[in-house]
């Protein structure tokens, strides 16, 4: 067993257990013999003033630490909502590139189909033998 280090409400000390672990306890001064409470220059109105520091300290990490933890949250909160953002402008952007791809498309097929009225129009007409009321196809031939 070793002393680590003294406070004033107990001593602080190392030792190691059966399995050769090493660990850390710490001995309050009410627990302890007289003569170590004198050895070690017990106060307990010092003890006292010590323990409440401890804990106004406590009090005062776990504000901090629920600050901390507030921050965390709403960074994260703020990722996941940027998450969210990106994912509706990339989907935004896909439907879009698909109206763009269709109204190609469309306009294609409307070029085609004007193409082919043109050709139709640019095709004679039939011929009518008006000695025979016999209609001659286009393309027949004799």
């Amino acid at each position: 067993m070793k002393i680590l280090k003294s406070d004033p409400d107990g001593l602080a000390i190392s030792y190691t257990n059966s399995t050769k672990a090493l660990l850390i306890s710490k001995l309050q001064f009410d627990d302890l013999s007289n003569a170590l409470k004198e050895k070690y220059h017990y106060s307990p109105q010092a003890a006292m003033e010590f323990q409440i520091r401890q804990q106004q300290g406590m009090v005062e990490l776990r504000n901090q630490l629920g600050i901390i933890e507030a921050v965390a949250s709403q960074a994260d909160n703020q990722r996941i909502d940027e998450g969210l953002h990106q994912r509706r402008i990339e989907e935004s952007q896909r439907v879009d590139a698909q109206l763009v791809l269709a109204k190609q498309r469309e306009a294609a097929a409307r070029e085609k189909a004007a193409d082919a009225a043109m050709i139709q129009a640019m095709k004679p007409p039939p011929q009518i033998n008006m000695q025979q009321n016999v209609f001659i196809p286009r393309n027949y031939y004799y």
